[in-house]
């Protein structure tokens, strides 16, 4: 480890209230390491509420993972050119938590890869989905995906 020593030499130097060693690979030191940074963290008050796991949209983070296994799903032929919009969400008498969203790509060739023969591609993206969602909501979720050609979506970023 050439490094280390010098590592060892600037902590030293600088002060710090605390180094630690850890190797990711083996896992070695991480115990140590969070009960280290828990005790040096400031007691306040909640940022956020309890329930709430991020900070960005509901939306915004379900299409974004509709976009994730997109790309995950069609592997190597994967159209870059895509987004998600989702058009509908919402909590059914029986708790389902429907969502309505659109996969958006600028060429129809996108368009039927991302569909695929016998509508599998698809089918495989809203199932992945799904599982995800209803791990991180504990509830049922249905995903009713469909996939439109917009030429123009990219100019609504600009």
């Amino acid at each position: 480890m050439p490094y280390l020593e010098e590592y060892r030499a600037l902590s030293a130097s600088e002060g710090f209230t605390a180094t630690i060693e850890v190797s990711a690979l083996k896992h070695k030191h991480l115990k140590t390491l969070l009960s280290t940074l828990f005790e040096f963290l400031p007691e306040g008050e909640s940022i956020y509420p309890l329930n709430q796991i991020t900070n960005i949209d509901q939306r915004f983070f379900i299409s974004e993972l509709i976009r994730e296994k997109v790309f995950h799903t069609m592997g190597d032929e994967v159209p870059y050119s895509v987004t998600v919009r989702v058009e509908e969400m919402e909590e059914r008498k029986d708790g389902t938590l429907y969502i309505r969203a659109v996969i958006l790509t600028f060429a129809e060739r996108y368009k039927k890869m991302i569909i695929g023969a016998h509508a599998r591609k698809i089918k495989e993206i809203g199932a992945t989905v799904r599982k995800e969602l209803e791990l991180i909501n504990n509830r049922h979720v249905y995903v009713d995906l469909t996939v439109k050609v917009d030429t123009e979506w990219e100019k609504s970023f600009e």
